[in-house]
Protein backbone atom coordinates (compact mmCIF):
# COMPACT_ATOMS: atom_id res chain seq x y z
CA UNK A 1 0.00 0.00 0.00
CA UNK A 2 2.61 2.59 0.93
CA UNK A 3 4.36 1.88 -2.42
CA UNK A 4 1.33 2.91 -4.19
CA UNK A 5 0.78 6.13 -2.38
CA UNK A 6 4.48 6.77 -2.73
CA UNK A 7 3.83 7.18 -6.76
CA UNK A 8 1.06 8.58 -6.48
CA UNK A 9 2.14 11.40 -4.07
CA UNK A 10 5.27 11.51 -6.82
CA UNK A 11 3.20 11.91 -9.52
CA UNK A 12 1.50 14.80 -8.36
CA UNK A 13 4.42 16.79 -7.18
CA UNK A 14 6.44 16.96 -10.76
CA UNK A 15 3.16 16.00 -13.50
CA UNK A 16 2.02 20.00 -14.06
CA UNK A 17 4.41 19.81 -16.96
CA UNK A 18 4.44 16.21 -17.81
CA UNK A 19 0.32 16.27 -18.10
CA UNK A 20 0.38 19.06 -20.70
CA UNK A 21 -0.44 18.79 -24.53
CA UNK A 22 -0.08 22.96 -24.37
CA UNK A 23 3.10 24.25 -23.13
CA UNK A 24 1.79 27.46 -20.51
CA UNK A 25 4.43 29.97 -21.77
CA UNK A 26 2.36 32.79 -20.45
CA UNK A 27 3.01 31.96 -16.80
CA UNK A 28 7.02 31.97 -17.52
CA UNK A 29 7.69 35.55 -19.55
CA UNK A 30 5.48 37.57 -16.81
CA UNK A 31 8.44 37.33 -14.69
CA UNK A 32 10.21 39.71 -16.42
CA UNK A 33 9.97 43.36 -15.55
CA UNK A 34 9.82 46.25 -18.20
CA UNK A 35 13.30 47.69 -16.48
CA UNK A 36 15.37 44.23 -16.46
CA UNK A 37 16.94 42.88 -19.57
CA UNK A 38 17.87 39.42 -18.72
CA UNK A 39 16.84 37.11 -16.33
CA UNK A 40 16.36 33.39 -15.92
CA UNK A 41 16.15 31.21 -13.59
CA UNK A 42 17.06 27.34 -13.23
CA UNK A 43 15.69 23.79 -11.05
CA UNK A 44 17.39 20.76 -10.59
CA UNK A 45 16.14 18.27 -8.36
CA UNK A 46 16.99 14.13 -7.95
CA UNK A 47 15.36 11.69 -5.61
CA UNK A 48 15.75 8.15 -4.60
CA UNK A 49 13.07 6.49 -2.39
CA UNK A 50 13.39 2.91 -1.97
CA UNK A 51 10.74 0.00 -0.13
CA UNK A 52 10.66 -3.36 -1.55
CA UNK A 53 11.90 -1.81 -5.01
CA UNK A 54 13.95 1.50 -5.53
CA UNK A 55 12.35 4.73 -7.33
CA UNK A 56 13.92 7.35 -8.77
CA UNK A 57 12.75 11.06 -9.77
CA UNK A 58 14.69 13.32 -11.79
CA UNK A 59 13.53 17.04 -12.70
CA UNK A 60 15.48 19.87 -14.84
CA UNK A 61 13.92 22.88 -15.89
CA UNK A 62 15.55 26.11 -17.87
CA UNK A 63 14.10 29.39 -18.30
CA UNK A 64 16.34 32.27 -19.93
CA UNK A 65 14.68 35.89 -21.28
CA UNK A 66 15.98 38.90 -22.69
CA UNK A 67 14.64 42.15 -23.34
CA UNK A 68 15.89 45.18 -25.24
CA UNK A 69 14.04 47.79 -26.49
CA UNK A 70 11.85 46.70 -29.34
CA UNK A 71 12.49 42.81 -28.66
CA UNK A 72 11.78 40.34 -26.81
CA UNK A 73 13.68 35.88 -26.34
CA UNK A 74 12.17 33.91 -24.25
CA UNK A 75 14.01 30.33 -24.07
CA UNK A 76 12.08 27.42 -22.25
CA UNK A 77 13.53 23.56 -21.43
CA UNK A 78 12.41 21.08 -18.93
CA UNK A 79 12.78 17.18 -18.04
CA UNK A 80 10.94 15.11 -15.92
CA UNK A 81 11.59 11.51 -14.60
CA UNK A 82 9.93 9.07 -12.52
CA UNK A 83 11.20 5.11 -12.80
CA UNK A 84 10.47 2.77 -10.49
CA UNK A 85 13.11 -0.73 -10.16
CA UNK A 86 12.24 -3.24 -12.38
CA UNK A 87 9.24 -1.58 -14.02
CA UNK A 88 8.71 0.65 -17.42
CA UNK A 89 8.65 4.48 -16.26
CA UNK A 90 6.16 5.87 -14.76
CA UNK A 91 6.29 9.38 -16.14
CA UNK A 92 8.95 10.44 -19.02
CA UNK A 93 8.71 14.01 -20.62
CA UNK A 94 11.12 16.91 -22.26
CA UNK A 95 10.46 20.10 -24.00
CA UNK A 96 11.95 22.80 -25.33
CA UNK A 97 10.63 26.10 -26.65
CA UNK A 98 11.85 29.52 -28.61
CA UNK A 99 9.97 32.43 -28.68
CA UNK A 100 10.58 36.14 -30.61
CA UNK A 101 8.30 38.88 -29.55
CA UNK A 102 8.55 42.41 -31.52
CA UNK A 103 6.93 44.99 -30.53
CA UNK A 104 4.92 46.61 -33.37
CA UNK A 105 3.30 49.64 -31.18
CA UNK A 106 2.09 50.06 -28.31
CA UNK A 107 -0.66 47.20 -27.89
CA UNK A 108 0.31 45.12 -30.97
CA UNK A 109 3.28 42.64 -30.43
CA UNK A 110 4.45 40.44 -33.66
CA UNK A 111 5.25 36.37 -32.23
CA UNK A 112 6.99 33.21 -33.77
CA UNK A 113 8.09 29.99 -31.74
CA UNK A 114 8.49 26.90 -32.47
CA UNK A 115 8.66 23.93 -29.42
CA UNK A 116 10.06 20.53 -29.72
CA UNK A 117 8.26 17.71 -27.00
CA UNK A 118 8.02 14.13 -26.04
CA UNK A 119 6.00 12.99 -23.90
CA UNK A 120 5.82 8.52 -22.83
CA UNK A 121 2.48 8.64 -20.49
CA UNK A 122 0.78 10.27 -23.59
CA UNK A 123 2.24 8.49 -25.59
CA UNK A 124 4.22 11.67 -28.12
CA UNK A 125 7.54 10.44 -29.30
CA UNK A 126 8.21 13.50 -30.74
CA UNK A 127 5.76 16.73 -31.84
CA UNK A 128 7.43 19.80 -33.25
CA UNK A 129 5.71 23.08 -34.43
CA UNK A 130 6.32 26.21 -35.44
CA UNK A 131 4.20 29.26 -35.99
CA UNK A 132 3.67 32.91 -35.99
CA UNK A 133 1.25 35.75 -34.91
CA UNK A 134 -0.19 38.77 -33.49
CA UNK A 135 -0.11 39.09 -29.39
CA UNK A 136 -2.51 42.31 -28.37
CA UNK A 137 -2.07 43.98 -25.20
CA UNK A 138 -5.20 45.10 -23.95
CA UNK A 139 -3.50 46.38 -20.68
CA UNK A 140 -0.26 47.02 -19.32
CA UNK A 141 0.18 48.16 -15.96
CA UNK A 142 2.25 47.65 -12.85
CA UNK A 143 -0.47 45.69 -10.94
CA UNK A 144 -2.62 44.29 -14.09
CA UNK A 145 -1.73 43.04 -17.41
CA UNK A 146 -4.26 41.31 -20.07
CA UNK A 147 -3.33 39.71 -23.36
CA UNK A 148 -5.33 38.13 -25.68
CA UNK A 149 -3.28 36.48 -28.83
CA UNK A 150 -3.98 34.47 -32.17
CA UNK A 151 -1.46 32.70 -34.11
CA UNK A 152 -1.07 30.00 -36.58
CA UNK A 153 0.97 27.09 -36.50
CA UNK A 154 2.07 23.79 -37.94
CA UNK A 155 2.68 20.53 -35.92
CA UNK A 156 3.75 17.25 -36.63
CA UNK A 157 3.08 14.35 -34.04
CA UNK A 158 4.38 10.99 -33.73
CA UNK A 159 2.79 8.68 -31.48
CA UNK A 160 4.21 5.88 -29.84
CA UNK A 161 1.49 3.31 -30.88
CA UNK A 162 1.04 5.01 -34.53
CA UNK A 163 3.72 4.33 -37.45
CA UNK A 164 2.18 7.20 -39.33
CA UNK A 165 3.07 10.89 -38.94
CA UNK A 166 0.28 13.02 -38.18
CA UNK A 167 0.70 16.68 -39.55
CA UNK A 168 -1.60 19.37 -38.52
CA UNK A 169 -2.50 23.12 -39.27
CA UNK A 170 -4.09 24.64 -36.43
CA UNK A 171 -5.08 28.59 -35.03
CA UNK A 172 -3.81 29.22 -31.27
CA UNK A 173 -5.43 31.40 -29.92
CA UNK A 174 -5.31 32.43 -25.64
CA UNK A 175 -6.66 35.04 -22.95
CA UNK A 176 -4.37 35.59 -20.57
CA UNK A 177 -3.91 37.95 -17.43
CA UNK A 178 -2.08 38.53 -14.66
CA UNK A 179 -2.99 40.52 -11.42
CA UNK A 180 -0.27 41.78 -8.29
CA UNK A 181 -2.77 41.60 -5.48
CA UNK A 182 0.46 42.85 -3.55
CA UNK A 183 4.57 43.24 -4.41
CA UNK A 184 4.21 39.87 -2.62
CA UNK A 185 1.59 37.76 -4.37
CA UNK A 186 -0.30 37.52 -7.67
CA UNK A 187 -2.62 35.77 -9.42
CA UNK A 188 -1.85 34.65 -13.26
CA UNK A 189 -3.94 32.85 -15.66
CA UNK A 190 -4.39 31.70 -19.08
CA UNK A 191 -6.61 29.65 -21.35
CA UNK A 192 -5.44 28.29 -24.72
CA UNK A 193 -7.53 27.48 -27.86
CA UNK A 194 -6.55 25.40 -30.36
CA UNK A 195 -8.78 24.17 -33.56
CA UNK A 196 -7.40 22.30 -36.15
CA UNK A 197 -8.09 24.56 -39.71
CA UNK A 198 -10.04 21.70 -41.77
CA UNK A 199 -11.45 19.91 -38.66
CA UNK A 200 -13.07 22.41 -36.41
CA UNK A 201 -14.63 20.09 -34.05
CA UNK A 202 -11.16 18.52 -32.98
CA UNK A 203 -9.68 20.98 -30.71
CA UNK A 204 -7.73 21.14 -27.73
CA UNK A 205 -8.70 23.57 -24.82
CA UNK A 206 -6.07 24.11 -21.84
CA UNK A 207 -6.55 26.53 -19.27
CA UNK A 208 -4.23 26.93 -16.02
CA UNK A 209 -4.56 29.47 -13.04
CA UNK A 210 -1.60 30.21 -10.59
CA UNK A 211 -0.94 31.88 -6.83
CA UNK A 212 2.35 32.75 -6.25
CA UNK A 213 3.71 34.39 -2.99
CA UNK A 214 6.97 35.91 -2.83
CA UNK A 215 8.69 34.74 0.32
CA UNK A 216 12.21 36.37 -0.03
CA UNK A 217 13.68 38.38 -3.02
CA UNK A 218 14.59 35.28 -5.31
CA UNK A 219 12.47 32.59 -3.49
CA UNK A 220 8.82 31.95 -4.48
CA UNK A 221 6.01 29.46 -3.48
CA UNK A 222 3.54 28.71 -6.40
CA UNK A 223 0.45 26.28 -6.41
CA UNK A 224 -0.98 25.50 -9.45
CA UNK A 225 -4.19 23.80 -11.17
CA UNK A 226 -3.93 22.71 -14.55
CA UNK A 227 -6.30 21.06 -16.97
CA UNK A 228 -6.64 19.92 -20.79
CA UNK A 229 -8.70 18.86 -23.20
CA UNK A 230 -7.90 17.19 -26.58
CA UNK A 231 -10.91 15.93 -28.43
CA UNK A 232 -8.31 14.25 -31.39
CA UNK A 233 -9.61 10.85 -32.61
CA UNK A 234 -6.64 9.88 -33.72
CA UNK A 235 -5.40 9.99 -29.95
CA UNK A 236 -4.16 6.08 -28.57
CA UNK A 237 -6.50 4.52 -26.85
CA UNK A 238 -4.45 4.88 -23.90
CA UNK A 239 -4.51 8.58 -23.57
CA UNK A 240 -7.73 10.51 -21.56
CA UNK A 241 -9.34 13.15 -23.72
CA UNK A 242 -9.04 15.22 -20.29
CA UNK A 243 -6.50 15.69 -17.53
CA UNK A 244 -6.41 17.94 -14.59
CA UNK A 245 -3.15 18.23 -12.09
CA UNK A 246 -2.92 20.43 -8.86
CA UNK A 247 0.37 21.35 -8.04
CA UNK A 248 2.40 23.06 -4.81
CA UNK A 249 6.49 24.10 -5.25
CA UNK A 250 9.10 26.35 -4.99
CA UNK A 251 10.85 28.37 -7.50
CA UNK A 252 14.54 30.19 -7.43
CA UNK A 253 14.82 33.33 -9.58
CA UNK A 254 17.98 34.93 -10.24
Amino acid sequence: MYKYFSTILLIVIISHEIQAQIINIEDRRVALGDSVTFKGFGDLGLNLYRNDKQTTTAKASLQLEYKHQKHFALLLSGYNLIHTEGATNVLNDGFVHLRYNYDLSKHWVYEAFSQGQYNERTRILFRGLIGTGIRIKIKHGKTQRYYIGLSYLFESNQFKDNTLRQEDHRLSGYLSYNIAFSNKSRLVHTTYLQPRLNDWQNIRVSSEASLLFNISKHLIFRSTFNTAYDSDPRLPASVPDWIYTFTNGLRFEF
